[in-house]
């Protein structure tokens, strides 16, 4: 009897041991996608490795992940990117899934990005293709698994694994994934902001070029035919007409402004210390012919740092531009302030407010057939890149107020 009794009471310490060892198997798992994530080359490389790492952890045979179209959030993309065990065995599933494009709801993958939550099945037919169900079969599966990786509330991914053995996953498994579903979110983010910024980039070089044929370059071509004619005159012996002169310096006059436009938006924070304020007088007064802009600097704001200075103006801008087009507001007001250790940006409207704005930005984005909230994501990604703090609140009385905070320190000041 006392025999038993001790092994009665060693049972709970066992169960205890193998959750703990379970749980921390788990955590490193988890340490080990994420320090990957950070430091991956690429985006399909982490991909890559998550799957890999996240089968062998769990003996999944297969897995694989659809990306959601940024052009139709209510499609995922086929697959590929993927892991199987051993190698091939999974060849004829693959390529009946590489022109499978799931609509929410549809299937498996389809109701994970339904529901944002996730789903695993033992029944393959319930809810796979019949042909993907067939092979699966074939193959052995018993059990289907497919977990969403979630990004700003929505969405952007589904993992789908597949197994040889019939189960249901346990809560710390759907933890962990929840967890490595998040850090592939912010990853998803960020490869797609730096290609918006590059979209961007390009954009703007089209514009400056169309800006210089249709500015700069005409105004250089009159000021070429009016130097000829004035030239022409002096073969002759005819002296030069004083209009013409004054044409002259006047159409110089009008070239040299149209330079100083567009270095002003080429390069429009200048990096020496004191001149981020001059930047934001001229974005307030550039403006105030809009919209009344006011200034208001109680501090002095040296910025030797060009990255930072030039993100700070990028935000600042952003906000200005998210203000006039969306907000409807009546005046704006940009505010330079050195509060505590940090200095602060704060860009204040007096519209009618974040959630009327987004969604009047939301629709202006669809009837564009563009992907809506771009700017605001775009503004997170440049104050994550200089270490800054951005924040999106109501302004009391109605209306908007963006604040961009970041360290004085000896790198950004």
């Amino acid at each position: 009897m006392a025999e038993q009794q001790d092994i009665d009471r060693g049972r709970p310490s066992e169960a205890l041991e193998r959750d703990v060892a379970r749980r921390t198997a788990e955590l490193h798992l988890l340490y080990e996608v994420v320090s990957y994530i950070n430091s991956a080359p690429s985006f399909p490389q982490a991909l890559r490795f998550v799957l890999r790492r996240v089968a062998e952890h769990n003996g999944w045979c297969f897995g694989h992940a659809y990306l959601v179209f940024e052009k139709d959030r209510d499609v995922l993309q086929p697959p590929t990117v993927w892991y199987e065990q051993p190698a091939g065995r999974f060849s004829a599933f693959r390529r009946a899934t590489r022109h499978f494009q799931p609509r929410r709801g549809e299937g498996l993958p389809g109701r994970v990005l339904d529901t944002g939550q996730a789903h695993w099945l033992n029944d393959l037919a319930e809810e796979l293709t019949a042909r993907r169900a067939d092979l699966a079969e074939d193959l052995g599966i018993r059990t289907a698994l497919a977990f969403p990786v979630i990004n700003e509330d929505q969405v952007v991914a589904v993992l789908e694994f597949f197994s040889d053995e019939a189960f249901e996953p346990d809560e710390v498994t759907i933890e962990t994934m929840s967890s490595i579903g998040a850090q592939l979110g912010w990853l998803i983010q960020r490869k797609q902001l730096k290609q918006r910024l590059v979209e961007r980039t390009v954009e703007e070089r089209q514009l400056l070029g169309q800006q210089l044929h249709d500015g700069l370059g005409q105004q250089i071509a009159s000021v070429a035919i009016l130097t000829q004619r004035m030239a022409h005159r002096l073969e002759q012996g005819k002296d030069v007409r004083p209009q013409d002169m004054k044409r002259l310096v006047s159409q110089i006059d009008d070239a040299m402004r149209e330079v100083r436009t567009l270095a002003h938006g080429l390069m429009p924070v200048q990096v020496q210390a004191g001149q981020l304020r001059a930047a934001f007088e001229e974005l307030s007064s550039q403006t105030a012919i809009i919209v009344p802009c006011n200034l208001i600097c109680n501090s002095p704001v040296e910025i030797d740092d060009h990255e930072v200075a030039t993100n700070i103006y990028m935000i600042a801008r952003e906000a200005v531009h998210n203000a006039v087009k969306h907000a409807q507001c009546r005046r704006i007001v940009i505010r330079l302030d050195e509060v505590e250790s940090n200095f602060r940006v704060s860009i204040e409207d007096d519209g009618r407010g974040m959630e009327a704005g987004r969604r009047a930005a939301e629709r202006q984005a669809r009837s564009a057939g563009v992907e809506g909230g771009l700017g605001m994501r775009i503004m997170r990604f440049r104050a994550d890149l200089i270490g800054a703090a951005l924040t999106f609140k109501p302004r009391d009385g109605g209306g908007t107020v963006v604040q961009c905070e970041w360290p004085i320190n000896p790198d950004h000041a």
